[in-house]
């Protein structure tokens, strides 16, 4: 849908949509830690053993759905991996090696930079169930045995916010219950993260009925939209405080050593980052971009028969002198995506299974966005009605092993394949007509 989308601009203007490297929201990383990896598998939950699908496999998930959101919003985004791999050949060595990961990676920005390490849990127990968020906070004391990073130390009233924000946005997101809380605890990836630190428990997998929900690519993508939703409001909030304490409002970003300085003034920020190469203007408080002298403006006005009239780094800008014309979109050119139109019509609808469609829109992530406010919502593709996402319709596709059955699902056949793919001896399903449409095997 998106590659049609894509194709009918590129026609309608005469040119060519080329995807550039997404650059940090006024500088902001993200570090994502899916945990476990390799061997180290995590739980095998309810099912596990059986099926071949364990803890690591969800945390990877999700980690890279919220990745894909997180960079469309113009963070920057690193994993502590990206595979299914482990670091080390001990449990305590693969932590230590993820957490120098981590805190190399926010080297020179640990002041915009922030840790999420995602994860599922599993009791004896299977009736437990619901979602928790883990955090180290320096006002519970320190545990002689369990002795934190002194930067983490440092950052702890940040992680007792983010922790916060994230637990509050996640049970206002999810179909979960919340399990045991937000929890003050020392665990070895939060006490030893030189930056602000979570690790979130995403639900349990050794509950069946919630591990049933949580491996669904409908509740990853919610988790990853709700998480996406916190680190923002996180960020919204960390950036009010400190820029109430020191009344900035305007920071200079350089591409390799990070933020140069800060101002009150808009000019000047500019005077100042004039004098460098490679560097970048972003207001404090909303992580906009401003003004840079080597990234490309990241909005563009294009004319249904004139081309490019109008480029700029704010999607406001851009919507402002948009409307001022007829038969013009605004495309995001990094991403490819339509953002606006006063002629092309939206892509996407939010329906609900009682009250119809709710809301259309351009993007996939707006849509997804706006659905999982409401229970019994999915969302379309306009053009041909096919199904993207859902919260209480079943997922079309399946991925099946030949001997340990179903690993997988999701609404689009694309990543079904792509999942399918990393497995020996599988195939995709059509769930409804039971249809092999992918195999890898006779």
């Amino acid at each position: 849908m998106e590659r049609r989308i894509l194709h009918m601009l590129t026609v309608i203007v005469g040119v060519l949509l080329f995807v550039t490297p997404v650059q940090a929201a006024g500088g902001k990383q993200v570090i994502l830690d899916p945990g476990h990896g390799g061997k180290f598998t995590g739980t095998a939950g309810y099912s596990g053993n059986k099926t071949g699908y364990y803890e690591k496999d969800a945390n990877l998930a999700v980690a890279r759905k919220l990745r894909d959101i997180l960079v469309k919003q113009g963070f920057t985004v690193n994993m502590t991996r990206e595979t299914d791999q482990a670091f080390a050949t001990t449990q305590s060595a693969d932590l230590q090696e993820r957490v120098n990961r981590a805190n190399q990676l926010a080297e020179g920005n640990r002041e915009d930079s922030i840790f999420i390490s995602i994860h599922h849990n599993a009791r004896e127990d299977s009736s437990v169930r619901g979602y928790e968020t883990y955090y180290f906070d320096i006002a519970s004391g320190i545990n002689k045995s369990y002795p934190p990073d002194p930067v983490q130390v440092k950052f702890s009233p940040e992680s007792r916010k983010l922790a916060q924000t994230v637990h509050s946005t996640m049970l206002n997101n999810l179909p979960v219950k919340e399990g045991v809380g937000i929890v003050q605890n020392n665990l070895f990836v939060t006490r030893n993260a030189q930056m602000p630190s979570v690790l979130v428990e995403l639900g349990y997998l050794s509950n069946p009925d919630e591990e049933r929900l949580l491996k669904t690519d409908a509740f990853q993508q919610q988790a990853a939209a709700g998480l996406a939703e916190a680190i923002n409001s996180y960020y919204a909030g960390y950036d009010t405080r400190k820029i109430a304490s020191t009344g900035k409002k305007y920071k200079v970003v350089h591409a390799s050593q990070g933020v140069l300085y800060s101002s009150y003034g808009l000019g000047q920020a500019l005077d100042y980052a004039k004098k460098w190469k490679n560097t970048s203007v972003y207001r404090m408080l909303s992580g906009e971009l401003v003004w840079s002298n080597y990234l490309p403006e990241v909005y563009e006005v294009r004319h249904a028969s004139q081309g490019k009239l109008f480029d700029s780094y704010q999607l406001k800008d851009s919507l402002a002198y948009a409307k001022k014309w007829k038969n013009t979109a605004v495309i995001n050119v990094e991403t490819g995506e339509l953002m606006w139109s006063n002629y092309l019509p939206p892509v996407y609808e939010v329906k609900h299974v009682s009250q119809g469609v709710l809301y259309q829109t351009y993007t996939l992530d707006q849509a997804v966005a706006y659905a999982v406010k409401w229970k019994n919502t999915s969302v379309y593709s306009i053009d041909d009605g096919e199904l993207f996402w859902s919260n209480y319709m079943s997922a079309p596709y399946e991925v099946v092993h030949l001997t340990k059955g179903e690993l997988f699902e999701s609404y689009q056949l694309d990543e079904a394949v792509n999942y399918a793919k990393k497995w020996s001896n599988t195939s995709v399903i059509n769930v409804e007509t039971d249809e092999v449409l992918w195999s890898n095997y006779q």
